[in-house]
């Protein structure tokens, strides 16, 4: 895996797909969240992606490999993970503790 630099746009050809069950949790307006411990990761596929961005990198570092996504607590917080496919775009909130 390679690790995106802190708050670069990333275009890759993978795609967007559901958190994978039990860290998925539906808020409001259909913004999926992610909770994780400081130093825990959690993956999630992507056919098809098309860019990622992360509001706040000192909270949550996102690393790409083949068509997955890995979501790395870095710092006590919140921050928000875009994803798009295409132009459609997904919104994770993502909660560190």
């Amino acid at each position: 895996m390679k690790l995106l630099p802190r708050g670069l746009l990333v275009v890759c050809a993978l795609a967007v797909a559901p958190l994978a069950a039990g860290a998925q949790a539906k808020g409001a307006q259909g913004t999926s969240r992610v909770s994780l411990q400081v130093g825990a990761q959690h993956t999630l596929d992507v056919p098809g992606l098309a860019r990622v961005t992360v509001g706040d990198p000192a909270v949550a570092d996102v690393r790409t490999a083949s068509s997955r996504l890995t979501v790395k607590g870095m710092a006590p917080g919140r921050t928000t993970l875009t994803v798009w496919v295409g132009e459609a775009r997904t919104t994770y909130e993502v909660v560190v503790r």
